[in-house]
Parts: structure tokens; C-alpha cells; sequence
């Protein structure tokens, strides 16, 4: 029930995606897998994976890392990708779990190596939490579709910081830009968007920034997206506080 993955040979797998292959699809039984200190180059999809703990040794020691991005990595042009659910998935984030159940993620970094839309994190799932969890991307860090928890976790990216169809619960979570939308959630009605409790929102270069933005995208609207911050400390925040909503039923609250 648990797995060693180590760089330098040292462990069952050199490779995080070798132990999630090694899983067999929809377990029931929980498997752990510890992925010691180094520098993980590797890019990261997984799917139909249930019941799967990926613990690192701390987000300044275990990185899994890789040059990906929408150029690179397209989807192909004639099917959508994961804007709604059961289209294709995305192929562009360094690090995927599509279609996986009760995984927890723990003190590691996870980053892509390239600028342009290119996600450090992409989740497609239902129960997924990340405890200590240092999301790095270009454009959007992090894409989030399922219910999915944070805490104690860490977030650099671009605009659009925060995407996907939610929901996200993040508690005591620090996130940093460029600048521009920090989330463009596209909830819909039959689920809650983004939450945040205790948190931080600023810019990592003094540009200012707004919480998000519910644009339609070609001619697709979010009339239901949701965005709510609570107790939480900003800097370098327009003072409007959002830029275009767009939808005048849409939810955003600070």
C-alpha cells in the first residue's frame, strides 16, 4: 500500500507518473506514495485513479516540473477540450489527474517550464485535496473542475490564475500574479464556484490585479460563477476590486 519514488534509483520507481501507472484504475484500496527529495522532469497524466495520496517531502524539497504549454501540447483543433465535462482533456498542464477520485496532494511543488497558457496543475475530479502544495504555471496556474479542497498551499501564475467550472474550498492559501484576473471561474448552476477563507491575493512584480472576471468565451456566457473571498488580505487589488463581471447574475463577493 505504499510506493517509493526516488530520482536516483533509490526507491520502486524513479518516476511519479511510473507509480500512478503502476495503480490499477478505480481502487478501492488507499495506496500512498512517497516521492523523496529531488527534481522530478517529467510531465504527469493520470487517469481514473481513486484513492491515491501523493506526499513529497515538502515543497522546497520534491519538485515535479515540465516545459509544456498550449503550443507545445495542443489538443486537437476539431474537439474541445475540458471546458465542459467529457470532452477531451487538456494536454497542456505539466501535471494532470483526469477523471480521479479521493487524491490527496502533500508538500510538493509543481510547476511547468514554459511561458503562454500552460497550467502547473490540472484537476478533473471529485474530492481532491492539496495540503502544502506550491502550484507554478503560465496563464493559468491552476485548473480546477470537481470539488476540490486547499490548505496551506502556495500559487504563482498569470492571468486567469484560477480557471475552470470549480468548486474550489481554499483555506489559509497564498496566491500571487502578474497581474490581471486572478480567477475565471465558469461554474455552473448545479455547482458552487471559488471560495476563499483566510487567504492572500497580491502581485509578485507591483502590478495591480482584480479577483476575476466572467467573460464569455466565444460566445459561451457564465451567468453562474462564483467568487468569494472571506477575511482574507489583498495587495495591489484595482480598487473596483473585479473587472468586467459581464453577467449580472453572477456572484462575486469580497
Amino acid at each position: 500500500d505504499t510506493l517509493v519514488v526516488d530520482c536516483n534509483g533509490n526507491g520502486d520507481f524513479n518516476t511519479v507518473q511510473g507509480a500512478l501507472d503502476f495503480i490499477p484504475d478505480f481502487a478501492t484500496n488507499p495506496t500512498v506514495i512517497l516521492v523523496q527529495p529531488g527534481d522530478y522532469e517529467e510531465l504527469v497524466y493520470a487517469r481514473n485513479k481513486s484513492n491515491v495520496k501523493i506526499k513529497g517531502a515538502g515543497m522546497g524539497q520534491t519538485k515535479v516540473h515540465y516545459a509544456n504549454n498550449e503550443v507545445f501540447n495542443p489538443h486537437p483543433l476539431t474537439v474541445k477540450t475540458n471546458e465542459w465535462p467529457g470532452t477531451f482533456p487538456s494536454r497542456r498542464a505539466a501535471f494532470m489527474l483526469d477523471n480521479c477520485n479521493d487524491i490527496v496532494l502533500e508538500d510538493i511543488t509543481i510547476a511547468t517550464d514554459l511561458f503562454g497558457q500552460a497550467e502547473g496543475l490540472l484537476l478533473n475530479g471529485e474530492r481532491i485535496a492539496l495540503y502544502r502544495v506550491h502550484i507554478i504555471g503560465s496563464g493559468d496556474a491552476l485548473q480546477a473542475n470537481g470539488t476540490i479542497y486547499m490548505e496551506s498551499c502556495e500559487m504563482d501564475g498569470g492571468g486567469d490564475t484560477i480557471l475552470g467550472r470549480g468548486s474550489v474550498f481554499a483555506y489559509r492559501s497564498n496566491f500571487r500574479n502578474g497581474g490581471g484576473p486572478f480567477s475565471w471561474v465558469r461554474n455552473t448552476a448545479g455547482n458552487h464556484g471559488d471560495v476563499f477563507v483566510e487567504c492572500t491575493f497580491s502581485t509578485n512584480n507591483g502590478r495591480m490585479a482584480d479577483y476575476g472576471r466572467t467573460h464569455t468565451n466565444h460566445g459561451t456566457s457564465y451567468p453562474d460563477a462564483e467568487f468569494v473571498l472571506i477575511d482574507c488580505k489583498v495587495k495591489n487589488i484595482i480598487p473596483e476590486g473585479w473587472s468586467a463581471i459581464g453577467e449580472k447574475t453572477s456572484k462575486m463577493y469580497e
